[in-house]
């Protein structure tokens, strides 16, 4: 009886202890003690690693368009009476496309509201637009304006500031004219579907105005160059410092040149070819009030676009002497970026406008941008898309 219970007891023990362990008794009485063997098996496993896709190139569309300049007709067509005005229903048409780009700027040519409330508005030579241009212009869908131009000093540097604050008040970036020194050396350089843009400003002309800015404020009031070696040296060192910032692309705004005519001088093209050359990938010219040519360059870093000048956006200059039909032709151009290789590639497409000014029912005045394919086109718009496309070609 006391075997039986020690065997039991020595059972129960090695089973808790070892699972491969079991004893048994035998014929005889005798405990005897059996261990299972263990048995080993090896599990091949392959680890599979995948390598992610690459991210898309990145891509961004810039939309470009020429000059928005108010004469008294344009903004007494807008007019709702207690100083207060509308521009937006004269850009439903050109509205969809400016907005389809990511990135839209236009050169705004004249003061803005300098004395607030829209008073002491002004027409040529010395301009003073109302305030709501500004919203018409953020209606279309633009995001920024230039604003180095022959008109930036028109009221004087009280003035220049006050359109700044106008335009930021708006919700407009802007680039060309400046308040202080720190403004001048800050960049407009904006982050675009992860794209850094950087836009520069410059103006030829100032209609002899500088004067009439304070001379401890003329060295940042405005961006100025002239076609020569010195102008384009400092222009080459702003494009290298906007670069230093993480610029993957330049754009470079000229108001420059001489008005109403289609083509650029010689001394224009080879300005533009070395500012290309030297790290403007668009060079965006304006101010001849008619559209000029474009061509593409061969640089270093690839193609350079140059738009010799856009003509007007949103002017009425049909009271010229003699007429200038062609100041009512325009054209917005937008430039496709793509990375591609460590690098972008640019393609651009050609919008031509033209604005029509007609008269309502009630014999008011209106405006309307009309696009080259809208369906409400007259037939007067029918050679000023013509005439751009006979101008402009990629």
């Amino acid at each position: 009886m006391l075997k039986k219970l020690l065997a039991l007891l020595l059972i129960t023990i090695n089973l808790t202890a070892c699972a491969t362990t079991k004893i048994l008794p035998t014929n005889g009485g005798e405990v005897v003690e059996w261990t299972m063997p263990l048995t080993t098996s090896t599990v091949s496993t392959t680890v599979v690693t995948t390598t992610p896709p690459p991210p898309p190139p990145k891509k961004a569309s810039v939309a470009l368009a020429g000059d928005v300049l108010l004469h008294t007709q344009v903004w007494k067509a807008a007019d709702l009476g207690e100083d207060k005005y509308d521009f937006t229903p004269f850009f439903a048409d050109i509205k969809p496309y400016v907005e389809a780009a990511d990135f839209a700027i236009c050169n705004l040519e004249n003061p803005v509201d300098v004395d607030g409330g829209n008073q002491n508005l002004s027409t040529y030579p010395q301009f003073n637009a109302p305030y709501e241009i500004l919203d018409g212009i953020k209606y279309m869908g633009f995001d920024a304006v230039t604003t180095a131009n022959n008109h930036s000093f028109d009221k004087h540097f009280e003035g220049l500031c006050a359109t700044l604050e106008n335009v930021e008040k708006c919700g407009l970036l802007y680039t060309g004219t400046y308040e202080t020194a720190e403004d001048y050396n800050e960049y407009l350089i904006k982050e675009v579907n992860g794209i850094n843009i950087a836009v520069l400003s410059y103006s030829q002309l100032d209609n002899g105005m500088s004067g009439v800015i304070p001379s401890d404020k003329r060295s940042f009031a405005m961006r100025r160059f002239d076609i020569d070696d010195t102008s384009l040296t400092a222009m080459a060192e702003d494009m290298q410092n906007c670069r230093d910032l993480g610029a993957d692309i330049v754009i470079t705004a000229l108001h420059w040149g001489a008005e109403y005519v289609d083509y650029p001088t010689s001394s224009m093209e080879d300005f533009a070819h070395k500012l290309a050359e030297n790290g403007a990938d668009i060079v965006w010219g304006g101010h001849s009030h008619c559209v000029q040519p474009a061509e593409w360059v061969s640089t270093d870093r690839g193609q350079s676009l140059i738009l010799y000048s856009l003509g007007n956006f949103f002017v009425d200059q049909i009271g010229l002497q003699p007429p200038q039909a062609k100041t009512a032709y325009g054209a917005v151009v937008t430039i496709n970026i793509e990375e591609i290789d460590g690098g972008f590639s640019l393609s651009a497409d050609l919008l031509p406008t033209y604005t029509y000014r007609y008269t309502n029912d009630d014999g008011s005045r209106a405006y309307q941008i009309i696009p080259e394919g809208a369906t409400n086109a007259p037939e007067s718009a029918i050679p000023a898309f013509q005439h751009v496309e006979s101008i402009i070609s990629f």
